[in-house]
């Protein structure tokens, strides 16, 4: 298993894949397309999982499909509700960025919600920075208008929304799980392993 993030990458034997997010190998096939008398053709190939069984797709060594596998997977500590919408996320984005956009404010607000003690998101956010949540977050989650005046509602569709906001929500996401559930639980594994003070 590897720890660190392998991303797709053409007939590599294993990597992260793009569908459920585990490492594992990957099993190749390659169809060879014909094209004209001059067009020597296309490479089609085929990646599968071991794990998941799902395909990748690849043209002359260029994936094709899933879309947006270039978009970071979600943290493996995210709990498995959130987990599954950001997935969506992931793969509604090439399609509808808007749509992307609008999953992933249910899923920051379902994770929020996860690890605060209120209904109100501008009070988890305040108790959450209490206990490490960069402030800087809860200004970036402001410009994406998770919070403040221009908020958007919870599965409303915003307009203005393209991919950039779509990417800052899939970062921030992660980021949150990485402040408030990966760090916290480093440090707990650490500190059992280091001889208790006098």
């Amino acid at each position: 298993m590897s720890s660190e993030h392998a991303p797709p990458s053409f007939k590599e034997a294993g990597f992260h894949c793009p569908h459920c997010g585990v490492y594992a190998h990957q099993n190749w096939f390659d169809v060879a397309l014909e094209g004209g008398s001059d067009d020597p053709g296309e490479t089609l190939s085929l990646g599968t999982c071991e794990r998941c069984s799902r395909f990748s797709l690849w043209i002359d060594g260029m994936m094709i499909y899933p879309p947006s596998a270039d978009l970071p997977l979600p943290r493996m500590e995210m709990p498995q509700g959130v987990r599954e919408v950001y997935l969506e996320a992931r793969r509604t984005l090439d399609a509808s960025p808007r749509a992307a956009s609008a999953l992933l404010r249910l899923a920051i607000r379902a994770l929020i919600a996860h690890l605060g003690e209120t209904d109100d998101i501008a009070e988890n956010l305040k108790n959450l920075n209490k206990r490490g949540l960069d402030e800087k977050i809860q200004v970036a989650l402001r410009r994406v208008r998770m919070v403040g005046e221009d908020a958007v509602a919870p599965g409303m569709i915003d307009s203005g929304d393209g991919e950039e906001t779509a990417r800052a929500l899939f970062e921030i996401l992660n980021l949150i799980v990485d402040a408030l559930l990966v760090q916290p639980r480093r440090v707990d594994e650490m500190l059992g392993k280091l001889p208790e003070g006098e």
